[in-house]
């Protein structure tokens, strides 16, 4: 089902739950609001990185996005699959090739052409810089938690007993396959415990600022890639990309570019969906929700 940015915003900009205690800190109460925390997290994530890449769904009905932005489980991924057109091209030469939404995958031809062109050469990061369908985003995270829940758990002294139970808590969540409220109690953790074990890069950041949760990633919608840093070296590759609607719009993924629609490129666009380009501490530019 195609929704515009207002259906959206007014999902995730107009919280429905209560507002989850943050004095709680034990795996037990948690738990008990886990809708509340889920509904929340998922209000957060929206704004981080999911309304910018939405807004083009207002005019753009050649491109599907799930109701809602997330694909919840592995049956609402193949049932949006189902009905979703998309091509697999091998857009690099790699011998690879890459799933996108049929109009998406003709944008980025077009840019390609023009990257050649201009001179710059045109190439992918990594093997999944397009498309992860649901099973490769589950094993992705399923691998990172297994990792992070080992080394917390070597961190945290057996008496620190509140600590040992959260993180089983994360645990059993993963093997019930309830994702979504894995990554929703950990960002819940992360930002509002006393204590908190952060599950990001070298143990220092958010675990969303590094790591999707299966179903909330541009790619698993087909509607994103990574470029490799032989293409960003050249600075007219962004002007390019975003002649053909492709711009970055997650502060904390250098290389990733969401199909948004060329209009984007317009400051009266901009203005009307409250986005801004803001410059990142990396240098890069990057647009930016600017609503609640």
């Amino acid at each position: 089902m195609l929704i515009g940015l207002m259906v959206v915003f007014q999902t995730l900009s107009a919280p429905a739950q209560p507002q989850p205690d943050a004095r709680i800190e034990s795996a037990p109460q948690l738990l008990q609001q886990i809708d509340s925390i889920r509904h929340h997290f998922m209000h957060f994530l929206g704004l981080q990185y999911g309304i910018p890449a939405m807004a083009h769904a207002d005019s753009n009905a050649a491109v599907r996005i799930p109701e809602g932005l997330f694909l919840m489980s592995s049956d609402a991924y193949n049932a949006f699959w189902a009905t979703t057109p998309f091509v697999e091209i091998d857009f690099d030469g790699s011998g690879r090739k890459h799933r996108l939404q049929t109009h998406v995958a003709e944008q980025l031809k077009r840019a390609i052409a023009d990257l050649k062109a201009a001179g710059i050469p045109f190439k992918i990061r990594g093997a999944d810089g397009v498309f992860r369908s649901y099973r490769d985003a589950q094993q992705i995270w399923l691998s990172r938690l297994q990792r992070e829940l080992s080394y917390h758990r070597k961190q945290r002294p057996a008496s620190d007993t509140a600590a040992h139970r959260l993180l089983q808590t994360i645990e059993e969540l993963g093997r019930q396959g309830r994702y979504i409220d894995q990554a929703a109690l950990i960002y819940w953790q992360e930002t509002h415990l006393s204590k908190p074990m952060m599950f990001g890069k070298l143990h220092q950041g958010p675990l969303y600022a590094s790591c999707a949760a299966p179903g909330t990633s541009h790619h698993t919608l087909g509607i994103a890639i990574d470029l490799d840093i032989a293409t960003l070296r050249h600075t007219k590759s962004l002007q390019i990309m975003a002649k053909h609607g492709f711009f970055r719009c997650i502060v904390s993924d250098f290389a990733h570019f969401a199909y948004l629609g060329a209009r984007f490129g317009e400051p009266q666009t901009l203005q009307h969906h409250n986005l801004r380009w803001v410059k990142h501490a990396d240098g890069a530019m990057y647009l930016k929700y600017d609503g609640e």
